[in-house]
């Protein structure tokens, strides 16, 4: 069932309003219900917290920084034809002892079980937005797709996007991406639209080529704006291959053709059962306190 206008925009409000009084009480465990278990949360070019436990620690550090959130100005709200996922874009409003600075973001929400939407993918720009009058995109079915349509254009974009990643392409590449494109390493540093070329050049040393793509679910937006893929992408270096889960957002541009807009991966492969990035890096903060404290009593001693 295909949601319209004034449920949408229902949901959305229930969600912002709600939200914004647990932000305001600052009840972490009631925030983290708005969360959908694998929500991953982007500073654009910078951070990343990725599921339950990193997003905690994130809002403990974002009280710091906001007090509480002011009006979300949408410029464009969207659904999948599936009502799988919504999604918004605009600016918000953060405010921090009376003053407010106002962020592009843009966030998805995904369908639960039980009919509600958590978020999903949250990401907001590092700086303060340099305003400009902004007119509400409302939906339009005008660009429908249907699944055949979906598979096609998916299909090309991903065999002429890993024959020149193959050739190692960069400039060729890039043509892939939206201007405002954001790539992230799940929990870890993201790549926003400049960043993107280096990005890529440290890919290189990581990864040889890709081989299948296994897209485990697609849809697209009513207006057909953009095409949402969750999918296991292989990855292959000196031979060996690794599967990484991934999940791609795609953007219509002015030509008709679609550009990667979002993009996200888990940094370990399928199966891997070590430590995630972010423990290994509590692991070496604190080895290297605890070697930092050793050193100072030796240095006591022998003087």
């Amino acid at each position: 069932m295909v949601l319209t206008n004034p449920e949408i925009d229902s949901i959305l409000n229930e969600i912002e309003a709600n939200f914004g009084e647990a932000y305001l009480n600052k009840d972490v465990q009631k925030l983290l219900e708005f969360y959908h278990p694998q929500a991953l949360i982007v500073q654009r070019g910078g951070d990343s917290a990725y599921g339950h436990n990193e997003i905690k620690k994130y809002l403990k550090e974002c009280f710091k920084e906001v007090d509480r959130f002011g009006a979300f100005d949408r410029t464009r709200v969207s659904v999948t034809t599936n009502g799988e996922f919504l999604i918004k874009e605009g600016i918000i409003e953060c405010i921090k002892k009376g003053k407010s600075k106002k962020y592009g973001a843009l966030s998805i929400f995904k369908r639960m079980d039980d009919g509600s939407y958590k978020y999903y993918r949250d990401d907001s720009d590092k700086k303060p937005y340099q305003f400009t009058e902004q007119k509400s995109v409302n939906l339009t079915s005008s660009f429908p797709l249907n699944h055949a349509d979906i598979e096609r254009i998916l299909k090309e974009i991903e065999a002429k996007f890993y024959e020149a990643y193959t050739n190692k392409d960069i400039n060729k590449i890039l043509d892939f991406y939206h201007s405002d494109a954001l790539i992230t390493a799940r929990g870890d540093d993201s790549a926003y639209g400049k960043d993107l070329k280096y990005y890529f050049k440290e890919c290189f040393k990581e990864i040889d080529r890709f081989g299948s793509t296994e897209q485990v679910k697609i849809s697209a937006t009513i207006d057909g704006e953009y095409i949402i893929r969750e999918a296991i992408v292989e990855g292959i270096k000196n031979g060996q291959s690794k599967k990484y889960d991934s999940f791609n957002m795609f953007k219509r541009i002015a030509d008709g053709s679609y550009q990667f807009y979002r993009d996200d991966s888990d940094q370990n492969p399928i199966g891997y059962t070590g430590p995630s990035v972010s423990e290994m890096e509590e692991k070496v903060t604190t080895k290297a306190f605890v070697n930092m404290v050793v050193d100072s009593v030796v240095d006591k001693l022998l003087s």
